[in-house]
C-alpha cells in the first residue's frame, strides 16, 4: 500500500495522452456528417461575436481585470410610493441580510414608479440612515434640496443620493438639469448628504434593447460626459472620478453577462488612468436586466434573477441589486417578490462563498476570450461615440438610437419566429397559470401653496427657498427651465416577451366574456404516433398566444375529422401529422374542411415541393420550428368574429 510520501509524488497527468485540438476537430466532423461546423456548433451573439464550442487557450496578450476585494455590496430595491412602507422594507431588507438599500424616488410627476416626495411631511416619511442610497429621475434637483433640508432637521446623515440625466434624457427627450449647475452649486452646497453622484447606468439602454457592446459604450461614453462636466464645473480630475458611478446589467445569460462585467471593469480602469484619476478603483455596480423579466409566468424570473445575481459576483462588481421576480407586472410586487430578489444574493453569499474568490472567473479559456471580445467591440464603438462629440451629441443627432433600433427590430422578429425563445411566455406556457396580481398603489400630489411661476433661476438657494414657502417638488421641477432642445427621437422600452404577454391579455379577456379562450381546431391525421409529435408543437405554439386547440378523433375517416370540425365550434384548423400522410390525406382533406366553413387551414410543418398544391386544395399557411409564431397568432386575433376562432 502505497504512503503518503508515495502519494504526494503522483504524477494524475501520467498516461494521458495531450490532447490535439486538430484531431478532436477530426472526430468532430466525422459525428456531424457533413453538416456545417459553424452553422451546427458555433452561435453569435447580437454584436457578431462567436461562441465557440470549445476554448483550449488563454488569449495572448490579455490585460488584467481590476477585481474586487472581498463580498460585495447586497443592494436590495425599494420603489414603494409611500415613503412609511418603504421605509418598513428598508427595516425588513436589513434584518433580513441587505447590506445597503437602493430607494428610487418617482422619475417624473405622476409616474408612480418610486417613493413619492412632494414636500418635508413627506420626506419626514422616508428612513434616511446612512446604509441608503437614494436615486433620483427627473426631479433630482428639488428632490435632493428637500432630501438634504429634512436630514438636517432630523440630524441624521443621507449616505448618498444619485442621478442619471443623460440616461433618462435618452428616455424623455430632455435633460432634466444643467450639469454645471448641478456639480457646482446643489452639490457642494448640500451640507447632509455623504455623497452626490452622478450615475451612469448601463441597465437603461439594455431595457431597450441594446446589446452587450452598445450598452458598455454608452455606459463608458456617459461616465466620460459626467467626467467632462465635473472638471468644467471646477473639480479636480480626480474628486470627479470620485463623483461618478458606473453601473452595467446581468442577465441571464451567464458567460456573457460576466464577461460584460469584466470588460467594462478593464475599459473604466483605462480610461480613470488615462485621465489622471489613478488613485481610483475602478469600481462597477450591477443589476439584473430588466428586459428579461416576463409578466406571465413570473416565478421563472427567479431563475433568471440568481443567474443573474451570480453573474454579478463572479464578473466582479461592488454592488449587485437583484429586481423582484414579479418586476414586470405591473404596480408594486409582493413582500414574497421583494425577499426573493434579496435572499438570492444572501445565498450567494453565505452559502455558495462567492464573494469569497478573487477573480473567480480568470482563468477560464471561455470568459476571457469573450471579456476580449466584447471590450475590444466596445472600445471601438466608444470611441465612434467619442468621435461624434459624445454620448448626448450622439443621442442629439439620433445615431445611437438609430443603431439600437437596428439591433431591436433583429431582436423583435427572432422573438416573433421563436428563434429567441422566452421560457414560460413563447416556450412551454401554461394557460392556467396563476396570474400574478397587480398591485397598484397611488399617492396623489398634495396641492402646493407657494406660486412658483417666478421660480427662473435654478440654483439651490432658490430652490430652498420656494419649498420653504410650500411649494412641492413636482411644483419646481414643472416649473424649472430646461436645458437644451428636445430629442427628434427617443428610446422605449423593448422586452422579447412583450408581444406574447398582450395576445395573453387579449386571450383573458376573450376568456371572461365568452367562457372559453380562442380555439383551433386539430385535425389530427393517422395513429397516436404519427400526428403526436406535431400536435404537441401546435398546441404548445398556440398557446404562447393564449388559444387552445380543440382536438379531434384520432385513427378516423376525413368524414369523421370534418364532422368533429364542424361540432368544434371552430372556425380555423390546424391539421397535424407525418409528412407521408400529409401526401396522401392532407390536400383531400383540407378541401373538405374549407367546404365545411373552415375560414383558415394551417399544416403544421413545412410544405416543401407539395405547397402549390397544397395551397389549391385550401390550406392557407404553415406553422414550424422558426416560422413567424407571433404574426400567426396575431392574425387569429384580428380574424374573431362572433365569439369564435
Amino acid at each position: 500500500m502505497a504512503n503518503v510520501e508515495d502519494l504526494s509524488e503522483l504524477d494524475l497527468s501520467e498516461g494521458f495522452v495531450l490532447p490535439d485540438e486538430a484531431e478532436w476537430l477530426k472526430l468532430v466532423e466525422s459525428a456531424l456528417k457533413g453538416r456545417d461546423f459553424d452553422k451546427t456548433l458555433v452561435s453569435r451573439t447580437y454584436d457578431d461575436v462567436r461562441i465557440e464550442p470549445l476554448y483550449t487557450t488563454r488569449p495572448a496578450d490579455s490585460e488584467a481585470v481590476p477585481a474586487r476585494q472581498g463580498p460585495w455590496d447586497i443592494r436590495t430595491l425599494v420603489t414603494h410610493p409611500d415613503g412609511a412602507e418603504a421605509s418598513a422594507q428598508i427595516a425588513e431588507h436589513r434584518r433580513c441580510g441587505a447590506t445597503s438599500c437602493l430607494v428610487r424616488l418617482e422619475s417624473e410627476p405622476g409616474k408612480g414608479d418610486g417613493v413619492v416626495l412632494s414636500n418635508p411631511e413627506q420626506a419626514q416619511r422616508l428612513d434616511m440612515d446612512t446604509d441608503v442610497c437614494i436615486e433620483a429621475g427627473d426631479m433630482a434637483l428639488a428632490q435632493l434640496v428637500l432630501l438634504d433640508a429634512e436630514a438636517g432637521r432630523q440630524e441624521r446623515r443621507i449616505q448618498a443620493f444619485r442621478a442619471d440625466p443623460v440616461g433618462r434624457m435618452a428616455f424623455t427627450g430632455t435633460l432634466s438639469f444643467d450639469l454645471s449647475s448641478f456639480i457646482s452649486d446643489f452639490r457642494e452646497s448640500v451640507q447632509n448628504i455623504d455623497f452626490v453622484n452622478l450615475v451612469s447606468d448601463g441597465a437603461v439602454y439594455e431595457k431597450v434593447g441594446a446589446t452587450e457592446v452598445q450598452e458598455l459604450a454608452a455606459a463608458l461614453a456617459t461616465a466620460v460626459h459626467y467626467l467632462r462636466a465635473g472638471i468644467d464645473a471646477g473639480l479636480s480630475v480626480q474628486a470627479a472620478a470620485d463623483m461618478v458611478r458606473l453601473r452595467l446589467s446581468t442577465s441571464s445569460d451567464l458567460f456573457i453577462s460576466i464577461a460584460k462585467l469584466r470588460a467594462g471593469l478593464r475599459m473604466w480602469q483605462r480610461i480613470l488612468q488615462a485621465s489622471g484619476a489613478v488613485d481610483s478603483p475602478a469600481i462597477i455596480e450591477a443589476i439584473s436586466a430588466s428586459g428579461m423579466y416576463t409578466s406571465r409566468d413570473p416565478w421563472v424570473n427567479m431563475l433568471r434573477g440568481t443567474a443573474a445575481g451570480m453573474a454579478g459576483a463572479i464578473g466582479g462588481a461592488f454592488s449587485i441589486t437583484v429586481l423582484p421576480y414579479a418586476w414586470a407586472v405591473e404596480g408594486e410586487g409582493s413582500q414574497l417578490s421583494a425577499a426573493m430578489a434579496r435572499n438570492i444574493q444572501v445565498i450567494l453569499n453565505e452559502e455558495s462563498h462567492l464573494g469569497a474568490v478573487c477573480d473567480p472567473a480568470a482563468g477560464s479559456y471561455a470568459i476571457e476570450h469573450l471579456t476580449d471580445h466584447l471590450a475590444d467591440r466596445a472600445w471601438a464603438m466608444f470611441q465612434k461615440i467619442e468621435a461624434g462629440g459624445g454620448m448626448v451629441s450622439t443621442l442629439q443627432d439620433g445615431w445611437f438610437q438609430t443603431e439600437v433600433a437596428g439591433v431591436v427590430e433583429r431582436k423583435r422578429r427572432d422573438a416573433a419566429h421563436r428563434k429567441l425563445p422566452v421560457t414560460g411566455v413563447s416556450e412551454f406556457p401554461h394557460l392556467d397559470e396563476e396570474t400574478a396580481e397587480a398591485n397598484i398603489v397611488r399617492v396623489p400630489e398634495p396641492e402646493g401653496s407657494e406660486d412658483v411661476s417666478g421660480l427662473e433661476t435654478t440654483t439651490y438657494a432658490a430652490v430652498a427657498g420656494a419649498l420653504e414657502g410650500g411649494a412641492t417638488v413636482q411644483q419646481i421641477s414643472r416649473t424649472l427651465p430646461l436645458p437644451g432642445e428636445k430629442l427628434s427621437q427617443v428610446l422605449a422600452d423593448f422586452r422579447p416577451s412583450a408581444a406574447y404577454e398582450a395576445l395573453r391579455d387579449l386571450s383573458d379577456e376573450y376568456l371572461e366574456l365568452n367562457g372559453r379562450r380562442p380555439a383551433l381546431f386539430g385535425a389530427f391525421i393517422g395513429s397516436l404516433a404519427d400526428f403526436s409529435a406535431r400536435a404537441m408543437f401546435a398546441r404548445n405554439l398556440a398557446a404562447a398566444g393564449g388559444v387552445t386547440i380543440t382536438d379531434g378523433p384520432s385513427d378516423a375517416a376525413d368524414t369523421d375529422i370534418v364532422s368533429a370540425f364542424e361540432a368544434s365550434g371552430c372556425r380555423e384548423v390546424v391539421l397535424c401529422s407525418g409528412d407521408d400522410i400529409y401526401a396522401a390525406r392532407a390536400a383531400a382533406l383540407a378541401a373538405a374542411l374549407k367546404a365545411a366553413g373552415a375560414a383558415r387551414i394551417w399544416l403544421a410543418g413545412r410544405p416543401g415541393a407539395a405547397e402549390a398544391d397544397y395551397a389549391a386544395a385550401g390550406i392557407d399557411g404553415y406553422i414550424y420550428a422558426g416560422s413567424d409564431a407571433a404574426g400567426f397568432l396575431s392574425g387569429i386575433y384580428d380574424r374573431l368574429e362572433g365569439g369564435q376562432a
